[in-house]
This record gives structure tokens, C-alpha cells and sequence, in this order.
């Protein structure tokens, strides 16, 4: 028989955890996933879902649940009871995570269709060779869907062909960065032929979803790139730090930011 705990006991046990060293976003993305994990078992895949979220922690479930929903194929409508400036914490932080994918997942489809409609046959060779590089071969190749679509598709190691909204969070993010890159690259390369110097690429948090091994494909690639431009990656991830320096790249610790002080009344 499964036990139920109250309010007061589940926040008793969160405290413990985190106590005893499982950070509480990790805690969160744990509850959203079992969220997301009923809602695929009982919803058929194509279902709209709506996500109500509050500001709490509860809320910030929500924020993980459509999240995974979304990159599961569900399309998702999440609605937020009250203002964003009430997210504190964890739930900002799921909330941050939630926006940044979805703003990725939003491009990227956008992206794809305009490099299909412009038939950019080189620009897509181009990204699927870093795309075979970003995902260890798993993912070789990028392709119009078919003669009468404005989508690509993924191409796996085997010849599955998979479009969009069949690709986990993490290989959406590295077909994006794929393409990404080999759309600056075509640019440096239209501006190297006109006489004009290359623009500095920043990135930020790009390789969030990004596993170690991909992580550090991802970081060689760029390493390699900015052999010939100034790549900047901004990330609060600190564990990316020693595969950087294995990659070649130049690692900066900007530590903690200095503490606001409050004016006088």
C-alpha cells in the first residue's frame, strides 16, 4: 500500500533532502517528470495540454511537467497565476528553463522553415556534419521532410528520419546549435569574401540539456571554431569548466557578483 504524506510532511521531507545535499531544483525536476510521466501514460500524444502554474513550488512542478511535455510532441499551453516577479528560487529558475526551450524549440521551427524555403542545400550539409560531430553520430544528417514541406527532418545513424517534435529536449538543442552554426559560419565566410573582419559569436547557456559527452563534443567543435572567429560561452554550469580546458578553450571564473547595497532613505 502506498503511503500519502500531508502538506507539512512533503515539505518535511524536501527539507531533509536538501539538507542532505539533493539541490531543490533537482527535487523539482524529479516531480515534474512523474507529472509528465501520467499525463503520457493517459493523454494520447498530440493532445492539447494546459499547465496552470502558481508562483510556489508547486508552480514550478508545473513549469518542469510542460516543459517535458512539450518536447515530448504534446502541445502544450501553460498559464501562470499571477505576476513572474513571484517566482523566488527554484520555481524562477524552472520558470527560466521552461522560457529558454520553449523560445529554442520556437526558433529552431521557424529557422527550419525559412532554410527550407531558401533550398539551402550547402548551409544544411554544413549543419549536419555538426550535427553528426554534437551528437557522437548518432544524428548524421539534416533533410527537407519532403518536396512539398517547410520542415526538416533529423537523420539517426540508421536512416530514421525524425522531425521536430519527435526529438528529445537535448538532440532539439543540438540540431539548433547545428544550424546555428552553420549559419554564422556561412556568414563569416560571405563577409571574409567581401574584405570585412568576422563578428564575435557570444553564446549563452547553449549546452543546458546537453549530457557530458555531447557537452564536450559541443565544446571541441567550438574550440576549433574560434581558431578563426571570437566565440564567447557564458554558462553558469561549472562543471562544463574542466571539459572546456580538456577542449582547448580558454575558461574564465567570473565568481560571485559583488552584493547590491540598498540606497539610504
Amino acid at each position: 500500500m502506498d503511503e500519502l504524506l500531508t502538506t507539512d510532511e512533503m515539505a518535511q521531507a524536501d527539507r531533509l533532502a536538501i539538507t542532505g545535499g539533493v539541490p531543490g531544483i533537482t527535487l523539482m525536476e524529479n516531480a515534474g517528470r512523474a507529472v509528465a510521466d501520467v499525463v503520457a501514460r493517459r493523454v494520447p500524444l498530440g493532445t492539447r495540454v494546459a499547465v496552470v502554474a502558481g508562483p510556489g513550488n508547486n508552480g514550478g512542478d508545473g513549469f518542469v511537467a510542460a516543459r517535458l511535455l512539450s518536447a515530448r510532441g504534446y502541445p502544450v499551453v501553460l498559464l501562470l497565476v499571477g505576476s513572474r516577479e513571484r517566482l523566488k528560487g527554484d520555481a524562477a529558475e524552472a520558470a527560466e528553463r521552461y522560457v529558454v526551450v520553449h523560445l529554442q524549440r520556437e526558433t529552431l521551427r521557424r529557422e527550419l522553415e525559412q532554410y527550407e524555403r531558401r533550398h539551402s542545400s550547402p548551409l544544411l550539409d554544413e549543419a549536419g556534419h555538426l550535427l553528426d560531430r554534437l551528437t557522437g553520430g548518432r544524428f548524421t544528417a539534416l533533410r527537407p521532410a519532403g518536396a512539398d514541406t517547410r520542415t526538416l527532418v533529423a537523420v539517426r545513424a540508421d536512416g530514421e528520419e525524425l522531425g521536430p517534435e519527435q526529438l528529445s529536449e537535448g538532440t532539439a538543442d543540438q540540431v539548433f546549435l547545428a544550424l546555428r552554426l552553420a549559419g554564422i559560419r556561412q556568414l563569416q565566410g560571405e563577409r571574409r569574401a567581401a574584405g570585412l573582419p568576422a563578428v564575435p559569436v557570444v553564446l549563452d547557456d547553449v549546452l543546458m540539456t546537453f549530457d557530458d559527452a555531447r557537452a564536450g563534443a559541443a565544446l571541441t567543435v567550438l574550440a576549433e571554431l574560434a581558431a578563426d572567429w571570437q566565440v564567447l560561452l557564458f554558462t553558469h554550469h561549472g562543471h562544463l569548466a574542466p571539459a572546456a580546458r580538456t577542449a582547448g578553450a580558454h575558461v574564465v571564473e567570473l565568481g560571485a557578483p559583488a552584493p547590491v547595497l540598498a540606497e539610504p532613505a
